[in-house]
């Protein structure tokens, strides 16, 4: 084999590798990479035991699937012994058909908590979530426990609404510090895999308050209590596709823990292997 070839060989090897780290499940675009050895789930069919719809859901003629209650929790678990799920990018396409009541009609992608019920105080019902709601607003909430320590929209945006055609999302949660976060949001308008970045936010420890406080609830890493304006730092058992007052179909969902941040803070989280998810 000449050098020329040999070259061209290699070359061609190292595009197929850039090609397969910056997509994901039906090439879809990615926007960081997976971080090595991470943990990540594709939504294929509804009898998946990482998967809990929480109602019946049907296959529609496109392979695509519809809700059938306008209240809708699709929760990704975590069994036991497996990394919760803390850095992360939520990816999913969704074809809004009818809005069935007037309260908030929205889509909401989140994680960093676990079953977000009144059970137990509240207390587990942590999250950062990413909103897009119909009247067509982008923004943040964090959610200190569950009902009560939801804070005020955070990096609000009018965006437009998009009814009865596909449109992409994609939630990007992430620590800059150890208790800093960084929240993303991303639309693919025209569901034609062009993801843009719309709104973002850092939150900091004492920066934004949940509207109540309760002093039961405590940080499950220091076991102390969890301040009202507390930053959600740590992982949680579930992330999750949330709809409200909304009949819709979805495809293409997909969590993956991920690699992001500045290089030195990639490097900490044992993400080398990944130079390009570093900003410089």
């Amino acid at each position: 084999m000449s050098i020329l070839h040999l070259l061209l060989l290699l070359l061609s090897l190292l595009c197929t590798t850039l090609a397969v780290s910056i997509t994901q499940h039906n090439g879809i675009k990615q926007i960081y990479p997976t971080k090595q050895n991470g943990r990540q789930w594709t939504f294929t069919q509804p009898k998946d035991p990482y998967f809990d719809p929480r109602q019946t859901i049907v296959k529609q003629s496109d392979g695509s699937y519809q809700n059938t209650e306008p209240q809708t929790r699709l929760e990704i678990h975590t069994k036991a012994n497996d990394v919760m799920w803390r850095d992360v990018e939520l990816t999913g396409y969704f074809k809004v058909n009818k809005k069935t009541g007037d309260k908030m009609p929205q889509l909401v992608l989140y994680a960093r908590g676990g079953r977000h019920t009144t059970k137990g105080g509240g207390c587990d019902g942590t999250s950062i979530k990413g909103y897009y709601n119909f009247p067509g607003d982008l923004f943040f909430k964090k959610e200190v426990w569950h009902t009560g320590g939801y804070t005020a929209r955070l990096s609000n945006k009018h965006y437009g609404q998009i009814i009865n055609k596909w449109v992409g999302l994609k939630m990007v949660m992430y620590n800059t510090a150890p208790q800093n976060v960084k929240m993303e949001l991303y639309v693919d308008r025209n569901a034609t895999n062009n993801w843009v970045k719309e709104i973002e936010f850092e939150d900091h420890p004492g920066q934004v308050k949940g509207k109540e406080h309760k002093a039961e609830c405590k940080n499950p890493i220091t076991k102390r209590e969890r301040a009202q304006d507390a930053t959600i730092y740590y992982g949680g058992p579930i992330a999750a596709f949330r709809a409200d007052d909304i009949i819709f179909q979805f495809k293409d969902l997909n969590v993956r823990e991920i690699c992001a941040g500045t290089c030195d803070q990639v490097q900490q989280k044992g993400c080398e292997g990944f130079p390009d998810s570093c900003h410089k």
